[in-house]
This record gives structure tokens, sequence and C-alpha cells, in this order.
């Protein structure tokens, strides 16, 4: 939207023109950066080697924890959170990380456009070009609709998003979240996810420790820490912390 029909006037200082372009690029970047990578990584088979873990019933093959099979893809995906047809990929292990940095910067550029129409377009002086047929109307009515998608886009992508905040932070993924309410609702018993190490721990699952901030929001091809067959657990940090104690 940003490029298809640019929102920030001519009429603006050169400073703010150049500041609020560079921002725009830089979001746009990041959203085709991340929705690239998401795409094209693999988010990560169980190898056929290891034999300590269950069998899968579809595929005969090991099956380690937090493994699901997807029955788009016919294969078990390490984490496997969902298979998105938004990506066309199964979203996993090795490509979440940028699955979610693809929806934060996504939902960035909508409210981006939004809080700069409204700055630099107040929305009464838009209303007239409704309907309008004329030449100089017909710029407005645009500038509009992209005003208004990019508001509902807003609206849709926060939902998601912060679902997958919430996911992030509880040590949870989308078909945990399922399996839990579906077996909290089954047997009437409170879940408890042996996964959920702590908000900090979570958030490092899935981005690595930050030395800088936001560093883990920033453009990179590092690959995540793990390789989703071993995952720490309540009991293994309390051991630990206990062992470090003795």
């Amino acid at each position: 939207m940003f490029l298809a029909e640019p929102v920030i006037p001519t009429t603006a200082a050169l400073f703010s023109r150049l500041g609020l372009t560079l921002f725009g690029l830089w979001i746009v970047f990041n959203i085709y950066f991340n929705w690239i990578l998401a795409v094209m990584i693999d988010p990560g088979s169980p190898p056929s080697d290891v034999n300590q873990f269950k069998v899968c019933k579809k595929c005969d093959g090991p099956k380690p924890p937090r493994t699901h099979h997807c029955s788009v893809c016919n294969k078990c995906v390490l984490a496997m959170d969902h298979h998105c047809p938004w990506v066309n990929n199964c979203v996993g292990f090795h490509n979440y990380r940028y699955f979610f940095l693809f929806l934060l910067y996504l939902w960035i550029g909508c409210l981006f456009v939004v809080v700069v129409f409204l700055v630099y377009y107040p929305i009464a002086s838009q209303l007239r070009f409704i309907g309008g047929y004329q030449d100089e109307d017909s710029v407005g009515s645009r500038k509009l609709l992209v005003f208004l998608l990019a508001a509902a886009m807003t609206f849709a992508v926060s939902l998601l998003l912060f679902f997958h905040i919430y996911l992030v932070v509880k040590g949870l993924t989308t078909i945990e979240f399922y399996d839990s309410n579906r077996a909290s609702s089954y047997n009437g018993n409170t879940y408890r996810n042996e996964y959920d190490i702590g908000i900090t721990r979570n958030w490092q699952t899935v981005f690595g420790k930050s030395k800088y901030f936001l560093q883990w929001a920033m453009p990179r091809l590092s690959r995540r820490v793990g390789n989703g067959l071993a995952w720490p657990t309540c009991k293994s940090i309390i051991l630990e912390k206990h062992s470090q104690i003795v």
C-alpha cells in the first residue's frame, strides 16, 4: 500500500518526508524479508535415524515431543504451529520466528499508514471524495481506500499477532493451545504446560538471547537455537537451579 499509493504529502517538511519514507521502506523490507524466509525455509522434520521417540501413526517416522504430522505436507514437523496458507508452508521450529516477525512488521506497516494518514489527511476532509468521478477526486478516493484497507488490516493482523505474542510468552504452539483447551474442557482439570519455563526463557527459546535492545526483531539469517528434538521443561529448569545451588 505504501508503494502503490504514497500517503506522505509533498507539502510536509523535507526532513519529515525523508524520515517517514525511509522508515516506510524499512518496514516494507522487513515484511518481505521475513515473509520470503517463512515461505522458503523448511520448518524442520525429525531425522529418520533417531529411535528414542514414539512413532507417528501416519508416516511411521519418529515423533519427538511437540512434533505433529501435517496432513497437507504429509510429513511430521518439528514444533509444528500450524500450516499457513499465506506462506504456503508449515510454520514450525525453523521458520516460526520469521512468521512471527512477518506478522509484527505487517502490523507496524498498516499502523504506520493509518497514523500518517490521520496526521496529514484528516478524515473529515476526505469524506467528500467518496463517489467522486473527477480526476482530483479519484486521487483522494484512492488515498481514502488505502486508509480504510490499512485500518481493517491493522485490526485483523492485531488479533493474530497478539495471539502469537501470548503463545510465545506462554511457551505454546497453536496446536498445543487448542489441545490444552480441549483437554481442559474434556476432563475439567486445569492444563499445565510443562514447556512454560517463564516469560524471558520462553521468548529466548524462539528469538534467542538479545544483547542489544530490539535485536530480536532485526533481520538476520541465523538458525534457531536447539534442534527441535529436546526441549527444556519446568522440571529441568528446577533441577538445573537446584544443582547450581548445591
